[in-house]
């Protein structure tokens, strides 16, 4: 008789165990799908190549956004697990931000998990958009005027490496999901979650991608960002700290603006524009909250159907409140092209606003309370850089030869006397920044202006009524180019 062989008892016994453990297994699967707990965020996105992982029990293929990165080898086992335990966590974190908001959510929110070789894609794609490229060389060139930033091809901005580093998450509402990036898949995950939750919920409602156009200047574009950014750090605010109030919003705007995509992506930045890249966090929120006591949510929600225009309304909150509201006026300014040469290319025009206006003071006055009080009371302006090309200094120059540039600067106050402490700011600003400047007395000079030469080039300042002209030149022949053309306005 062989050893190795079973008896009909036996078999029967082994067969029924068989049976009995294939039921068990089917059951706990069933359990385990019926009572996964269901996400707000209901579809976690894999970009490209990967293959969708579902938070809740049914994912639809239809629904799955594209990404805008490449596509990446598929990941393996642990990295889908590491994504889903990431989508759960912030599940958790983001519970209730609908309703901190008052915004009930419309469209389940995709999560679009990214590389660090997706987001660095990601990133250069935006850099490299032309029309991007020009609206920054614009801006650098303004900045760099008003030494906010450092001159073109001076300074580097950080590198794409740096800033995936940097990146934990953002928002895009063309693509209507949240990108995370690697450095995102945290435990517990960052706060700044909450807030890319709640810009997802905002676009629902409100377009976000509708508020963006038909911008009139860049100070529009900065107060539309403030209302943008202010809404969504004050329901971060309320959510993890119960209130705007009991939240350090310095520190707020300081993480937010170092680990999200901002509108600064690619500038040239300087610590002088610190307070031009907390802006929409930290004065947004403000604004937000001034808007929270007038009524409520309703009232901010207003604000997306008739945006402030100016970021003297996001400073000061009363001028976009109050009836009739401080709206700003049109400046306009004289075609220096003709008077300079055709040497000369304008490189940049745009409305600065108190925003801008306030920090070129703030670096040369002796106090930020006495920027902002001379910046105060700003009704208007518009200001253009013109470059002379043909004259490209060489390696190393010094002084006039670096700066073969004009500013002209007009603007417009509340009044005669905000203008006059504009211009008492300014002269200080002057002095500073000529560095051992003398007047120069011109034959002929025009009414109210005033003439400054020193190591850094020439200024003219001239103030009527409420307007205020400011000049910059590299030289006084240039200077008397640019009066003529005014002269004869």
């Amino acid at each position: 008789m062989e050893q190795n062989r079973f008896t009909r008892k036996q078999k029967l016994i082994l067969g029924v165990m068989a049976v009995a453990l294939v039921g068990v297994l089917v059951a706990l699967g069933r359990l385990v799908s019926q009572d996964a707990p269901a996400s707000p965020l209901a579809t976690v996105v894999v970009p490209l190549s990967r293959t969708p992982v579902a938070v809740t029990a049914q994912a639809s293929a239809t629904s799955t956004p594209v990404s805008p990165a490449v596509a990446s080898p598929t990941p393996t086992r642990a990295g889908v697990a590491a994504e889903v335990l990431a989508a759960r966590r912030i599940e958790t974190l983001t519970a209730g931000v609908g309703q901190v908001r008052e915004l009930p959510k419309q469209l389940e929110i995709p999560l679009n998990f990214l590389s660090a070789q997706e987001t660095g894609t990601y990133l250069r794609r935006i850099r490299a958009d032309a029309e991007r490229q020009a609206f920054v060389q614009r801006q650098q060139a303004l900045l760099a005027a008003l030494d906010l930033s450092p001159d073109l091809g001076q300074a580097f901005p950080p590198t794409v490496q740096t800033r995936v580093k940097q990146l934990v998450a953002f928002y895009d509402p063309g693509e209507a999901q949240i990108f995370i990036s690697s450095t995102g898949l945290v435990d517990p995950p960052d706060i700044s979650l909450v807030h890319q939750y709640a810009h997802a919920l905002i676009d629902q409602h409100f377009s976000l991608s509708a508020l963006t156009t038909q911008l009139s200047n860049a100070d529009a574009t900065r107060a539309r960002d403030a209302l943008m950014e202010g809404d969504a750090t004050a329901v971060l605010a309320m959510h993890l700290f119960s209130g705007v109030e009991q939240a350090d919003l310095g520190e707020l705007a300081d993480h937010l603006s170092e680990v999200e995509l901002t509108d600064y992506e690619g500038y040239l930045s300087s610590r002088a524009m610190r307070d031009v890249f907390l802006f929409p966090y930290r004065e947004g929120a403000r604004f937000v909250a001034a808007l929270l006591q007038v009524g409520w949510w309703p009232a901010v929600n207003a604000a997306y159907l008739d945006p402030p225009v100016s970021t003297e309304q996001i400073l000061h909150p009363e001028k976009y409140v109050d009836t009739p509201r401080d709206a700003p006026r049109t400046v306009w300014l004289p075609d220096l092209g003709e008077g300079l040469g055709e040497d000369w290319r304008l490189m940049g025009q745009d409305v600065l606003g108190e925003l801008i206006l306030r920090a070129h003071l703030d670096q040369y006055l002796l106090s930020t309370p006495e920027a902002q009080a001379a910046a105060a009371g700003w009704d208007g302006d518009l200001a253009a850089v013109w470059h002379d090309v043909s004259s490209e200094p060489p390696v190393g120059a010094t002084g006039d030869q670096i700066n073969r540039e004009v500013l002209v600067m007009r603007s417009l106050w509340d009044s005669a006397d905000e203008a006059e402490e504009f211009v008492r700011g300014y002269v200080t600003l002057i002095d500073r920044r000529l560095r051992g400047a003398s007047r120069v007395l011109r034959p002929g000079m025009p009414s109210g202006g005033r003439w400054w030469r020193g190591q850094g080039g020439s200024a003219f300042l001239q103030r009527k009524g409420d307007a205020v002209l400011v000049i910059w030149a590299p030289d006084t022949d240039t200077m008397e180019q640019i009066l003529e053309v005014f002269e004869g306005e």
